[in-house]
């Protein structure tokens, strides 16, 4: 399952100080954030984080990671939340070589994250890949968001891997069929 805004940010405002030990919320945060998986999560160190100026001027943030199932080296930008949070990370930080030092992958670790997910009301079935299916539908949402892209962000070989993300829900589906143009709308015939 992935957060919509509103339940990221039910989960986001919700304190969990059964949590406070581990890495799991600040990784699945991020996470949400990027769509970095668990696994690069805990290889990311701080100087993986870097800024550069484009030709107009503009300074742009990155991060570099190399993803473990193709092996392939990535430069992803950071959007202005991740940046953001990267410096509340940074505020906090207990490490000086990686961001989020120790985080684990166990049961444990995830009966936490869903733990957190429903004191703060998110009725769903929650794991640490929910963040990087979270971000791929908040991309997928954006006005001229690009599949190509996305897939990129993601780290994806395969297009139709980056697909198995994209969800939609019955609200979704419901305002899409509304936005459809009217076709029978100045039709004479009339069977009921």
């Amino acid at each position: 399952d992935y957060l919509t805004p509103e339940e990221f940010k039910l989960m986001y405002d919700t304190p969990t100080p059964f949590m406070n030990k581990t890495q799991t919320r600040r990784f699945f945060i991020f996470s949400c954030l990027t769509g970095l998986p668990h696994r690069e999560c805990r290889e990311l160190r701080w100087d993986d984080i870097y800024k550069e100026e484009d030709k107009l001027g503009n300074i742009n943030y990155y991060y570099k990671y190399k993803r473990v199932k193709t092996k392939r080296n990535n430069k992803n930008p950071l959007s202005q939340d991740a940046i953001d949070y990267l410096k509340i990370l940074w505020e906090t930080k207990s490490c000086k070589e990686f961001i989020f030092p120790g985080l684990k992958y166990s049961a444990h670790e995830n009966l936490k994250l869903q733990t957190w997910a429903n004191i703060s009301g998110v009725r769903k079935k929650i794991s640490p890949h929910s963040g990087r299916a979270t971000f791929a539908n908040l991309f997928v949402r954006i006005e001229g968001a690009n599949i190509m892209d996305l897939k990129e962000l993601m780290g994806h070989k395969e297009v139709k891997t980056t697909l198995s993300y994209i969800g939609t829900s019955l609200k979704e589906k419901t305002e899409a069929v509304k936005r459809m143009p009217r076709l029978l709308e100045d039709s004479k015939t009339n069977l009921f």
